[in-house]
């Protein structure tokens, strides 16, 4: 018997102050047999971009990054980001999404060639017909010879979150 616990995306609504219970999502959002987590939308909500992991041992994974379009009132199947994103062979995960001078760009965590060391943070500039630029990393002020994971960028301060295994802080 496989005891393997998948991550799924979840949903919950909530009635009269009150959250309802939490459902998986289904099976356009929740493959079987991998890992599904962290989300991200555009602004607009009419993207939305999605982590798939496969088990490479007990503590290690293979990720890539999804996305799906919202449109006639439904959400497209999930397609996989271009090879640009999703380079063979790396780990590419945790998107985030936001508009900087008045365009999109994905941030994202890899642990692909040109780095710092280990997994870090890279953002490419993309458009409207999901056409991505080659992404850049962030550079030594940000990465390190560790890992930054989970990128999170608020335009409205100009401002880069993420945690690191090398940095100080909590």
């Amino acid at each position: 018997i496989n005891n393997i616990t998948y991550n799924k995306l979840y949903t919950s609504k909530k009635q009269e102050e009150k959250w309802q219970k939490a459902k998986a999502l289904d099976s356009l959002f929740n493959a079987n047999n991998i890992h599904n987590a962290n989300t991200a939308f555009n602004e607009a909500f009419t993207k939305i971009f999605v982590s798939r992991c496969t088990a490479l041992n007990a503590s290690e994974y293979t990720c890539k990054i999804y996305f799906s379009e919202y449109k006639n009132n439904q959400w497209l199947a999930l397609k996989p980001l271009p090879s640009a994103i999703n380079q063979n062979n790396t780990n590419n995960t945790q998107p985030a999404i936001t508009k900087i001078n008045g365009k999109e760009v994905l941030f994202f965590s890899s642990n692909r060639k040109g780095g710092e060391g280990g997994m870090d943070i890279w953002y490419s500039f993309f458009d409207s017909l999901m056409r991505f630029e080659e992404p850049i990393n962030a550079g030594k002020i940000v990465n390190s010879i560790e890992d930054e994971i989970t990128p999170w960028y608020v335009k409205e301060t100009n401002t880069l979150y993420f945690s690191s295994n090398w940095h100080k802080g909590l």
